[in-house]
C-alpha cells in the first residue's frame, strides 16, 4: 500500500494580519467601525481564534497521526477550517493590494521539500484539502486489512473520498493558481498519479 506524506505548513500570525484588515478597512474613523456593537466584535473575535487555533492543529499534521480517534480529530478539524475559509473567501479579498488582507501562507511541498508561500486563499484551501485526501487515505488504510465486511466497506468509503478529494483538487487548483506557481504535489500530473 502507498504511503503519502502530509504537507507541513508554517506558522503565520493569521490574528495580527486579521485584526489590521478589519482596524484599515473598518476602523474608529470609518462610518461601519461607529455601527457595530460589541457582540459583533465578539463574534469577529471568536471566528479569527477559532481560525487560528484550526490552523495551528493542522498545519502540523505527521505521518505518525495514528490512531482513528486522531485521524477522525483531524478531519474534523479539517472540515471545520475548510468551511471557515469559504466564509472568508466570500467576504474578504486576499492580496497585496490595498483594502485586502496581505497574509502569506506557507506549506511544504511534500516532494520537493521546498517551501512555498503565497497570499492566496486558495492556496491555503487546496493544501488543507489535500492533507484531508490524505487523512481519509490512511483512514482506508486503517480499516481496509480488518477483516469484517463493515469495516471493508468503510475502507472502501475512505478511500473513495479521499480520491474525489484529490480528484477536486486536480479539477479546481489550476483555475485559481497560475502553472508556474503551483507546488509540485499540487500540479495535475502528481494529482493524476495520486487518483
Amino acid at each position: 500500500m502507498f504511503t503519502f506524506k502530509f504537507k507541513q505548513g508554517f506558522q503565520v500570525d493569521v490574528e495580527k494580519a486579521m485584526k489590521g484588515y478589519i482596524t484599515s478597512n473598518y476602523g474608529k474613523n470609518k462610518k461601519i467601525y461607529n455601527n457595530l456593537d460589541a457582540e459583533s466584535y465578539k463574534k469577529i473575535e471568536s471566528f479569527v481564534q477559532e481560525f487560528v487555533q484550526n490552523r495551528n492543529v493542522l498545519i502540523k499534521i505527521t505521518e505518525s497521526v495514528g490512531l482513528m480517534e486522531n485521524l477522525k480529530i483531524y478531519r474534523e478539524t479539517s472540515v471545520n477550517y475548510l468551511t471557515m475559509i469559504n466564509a472568508l473567501k466570500n467576504k474578504i479579498n486576499f492580496g497585496k493590494e490595498s483594502f485586502n488582507l496581505k497574509l502569506d501562507f506557507g506549506w511544504k511541498d511534500t516532494l520537493s521539500e521546498e517551501k512555498f508561500l503565497s497570499n492566496s486563499i486558495h492556496f491555503e484551501y487546496y493544501s488543507v484539502m489535500f492533507n484531508l485526501a490524505l487523512i481519509y487515505f490512511e483512514m482506508g488504510k486503517a480499516v481496509y486489512f480488518v477483516e469484517e465486511d463493515v469495516k471493508l466497506k468503510d475502507g472502501v468509503k475512505y478511500f473513495q473520498t479521499a480520491a474525489s478529494l484529490f480528484d477536486k483538487i486536480k479539477e479546481e487548483y489550476q483555475l485559481y493558481i497560475q502553472a508556474l506557481n503551483i507546488q509540485p504535489d499540487l500540479q495535475l500530473n502528481y494529482m493524476s498519479f495520486v487518483i
